[in-house]
C-alpha cells in the first residue's frame, strides 16, 4: 500500500483511536476528538522521521501500534494506582 498520511490514518491510526499528524521534521500521534484521551499517558507520541517515505507502510504500522500499546499500558497502570493511602514524607536527617 502506498505510504500517505491519509492511508496511514485510515488503515492504521484511526481504528486505534489516534491520528498521525505531521510536525516540523517529525510526526506525532494525537487523540481523535471522539475518543477517550490516550496519548497523554504515553511516554512519547512522536515518531522522529523526516519524510513519510523513510518508512514502509509496515514500519509505520509497527511504530504507530507500539506507541498506542505503550500508552494503553501506562493508562492501565495509572488506573491501578491507589491514591487513597496516605504517604508520609521524611526529609533528610
Amino acid at each position: 500500500m502506498k505510504v500517505t498520511l491519509k492511508n496511514l490514518n485510515e488503515k492504521i491510526a484511526n481504528p486505534l483511536g489516534v491520528e498521525l499528524v505531521r510536525g516540523k521534521g517529525y510526526f506525532y500521534l494525537a487523540d481523535l476528538p471522539e475518543t477517550e484521551p490516550l496519548m497523554g499517558y504515553a511516554e512519547t507520541s512522536m515518531i522522529y522521521v523526516f519524510m513519510l517515505n523513510q518508512f514502509t507502510f509496515e514500519q509505520w504500522g509497527d511504530a504507530i501500534k507500539e506507541l498506542v500499546d505503550n500508552a494503553n499500558m501506562l493508562k492501565q497502570e495509572a488506573r491501578n494506582v491507589v491514591t487513597s493511602q496516605s504517604v508520609r514524607l521524611q526529609w533528610g536527617k
